[in-house]
């Protein structure tokens, strides 16, 4: 069976190598996959542990990215009469600064958990792309490894209840993604050229109801093109043609609230693939829901099916689960983490774990690091009877989910970045 690493390495290979198989080129790695690599990652750790610990330029729970030996992160700070992103780029070696570029935020619009560096950039082997959502506009920049802005577009704004932010832009085939799905007239998908930031295409989608806050994904059947695949509120679930924006299929109504988690793929050599994507709202367990779907196939006309639902205490409602092998595994905003076989939904094991998990859990070898919203790393074994194996204390609170590249884990609190691992 081909385990969820390898699916997003072959999807890697099909996007035209914009990223090397020890990157970590966007939220949740390789195809938001939230797999890594790394022997050396301990399970526990102390402060003498770390390769480094930095300060970042300002607070936040975007995410680091990791291209080769530059790290891409970005953070929030109130300026002098505006606020701020600012974007740095750290060397993985000892983490010090190579570059740092600053840019106003027009998101002023605040919910208690949200600040303007929420979504996450995505990052090739030659520039960084950095998402500045506000509700007035939605900005793209794109900016070299040496630290030079190479271009800057400006779309329609992303109008939410939570500020501007949330979903992540990902990239695909030359391609930066970005997905505007909210409650307000005119949402849309768009797509950018890499180089230029030229519009590619950009589809209308239906709005109202809900904002999603979902990161896409790319789906690469055994046979065929690629599929681009959305979640949100209005849509359920849809899969689009990534070269040109055109509905494959969609299926709806499998939603009943706000998407917030993202979308993963199951995509096994034998047996059937699944796409999974989740709702939620706040107000507790009774809120919250996961689906599994099975992928429509636009060559032959076969719709896609909703093969299972989990609900409630098991499911997450900010987090993104994760795959290990036949194994679904999903950290909860309760501070419960469960596993479930991924091809049925039968539930193995529910343990509560932490006070509150919003980072997503990853997989690194038979491990799964699960980090709390307190600053509390706890790692379990990713197998089919609960095992916890050891937990550390960063000291911050933290709703980042952690990047694994190059064998070394980034973990960024909301105000420093610490590199663990990598020496054996």
């Amino acid at each position: 069976m081909r385990t969820a690493l390898a699916g997003s390495l072959l999807v890697m290979l099909v996007m035209g190598g914009v990223a090397g198989a020890s990157d970590w080129p966007r939220f949740r790695g390789p195809n938001g996959a939230g797999q890594g690599q790394g022997d050396a990652i301990p399970v526990t750790w102390t402060d003498a542990d770390h390769n480094w610990k930095v300060k970042l330029a300002g607070s936040g729970s975007a995410s680091p990215v990791v291209i080769s030996d530059h790290i891409f992160v970005t953070s929030a700070a109130a300026g002098a009469d505006k606020n701020q992103i600012s974007v740095q780029c750290l060397k993985t070696s000892d983490g010090s600064t190579v570059w740092q570029r600053v840019y106003d935020s027009d998101d002023t619009r605040r919910y208690r958990y949200s600040s303007p560096a929420i979504s996450t950039p995505a990052a090739d082997s030659q520039r960084v792309y950095i998402p500045l959502p506000s509700p007035r506009r939605y900005r793209v920049v794109a900016i070299d490894h040496a630290g030079t802005e190479k271009w800057q577009l400006e779309l329609d704004g992303l109008k939410t209840d939570h500020g501007g932010g949330g979903g992540s832009p990902i990239l695909h085939n030359g391609m930066v993604i970005v997905v505007c799905d909210h409650q307000k007239p005119n949402s849309y998908v768009a797509a950018l050229d890499c180089a230029t930031g030229t519009i590619r295409w950009k589809v209308p989608r239906a709005s109202g109801g809900e904002a999603t806050y979902a990161t896409p994904c790319i789906y690469q059947p055994k046979k065929g093109p690629a599929q681009l695949i959305l979640s949100s509120f209005q849509c359920g679930m849809t899969s689009l043609d990534p070269r040109t924006g055109k509905t494959n299929w969609q299926l709806d109504g499998i939603y009943d609230k706000r998407c917030v988690s993202s979308l993963f793929v199951y995509a096994p050599d034998a047996g059937p693939h699944l796409l999974f994507g989740g709702c939620g709202g706040a107000g507790g367990a009774k809120r919250r829901t996961l689906v599994a779907v099975a992928p429509g196939d636009p060559a032959n006309g076969s719709k896609p099916k909703l093969v299972y639902t989990l609900r409630n205490r098991h499911v997450p409602y900010v987090a993104t689960g994760v795959i290990k092998g036949d194994l679904l595994i999903l950290a909860n905003d309760s501070g419960s983490v469960a596993c479930a076989k991924v091809a049925t939904g039968e539930k193995l094991w529910r343990k509560r774990a932490g006070r509150s998990f919003y980072s997503s859990p990853v997989v690194v070898g038979d491990r799964v690091y699960c980090l709390t919203r307190q600053g509390k790393m706890v790692v379990l074994a990713a197998s089919d009877t609960y095992k916890l194996l050891g937990t550390t204390d960063l000291g911050e609170k933290c709703d980042a989910t952690p990047a694994v590249a190059g064998g070394v884990m980034y973990v960024r609190t909301f105000t420093h970045l610490i590199s663990v691992g990598g020496r054996k």
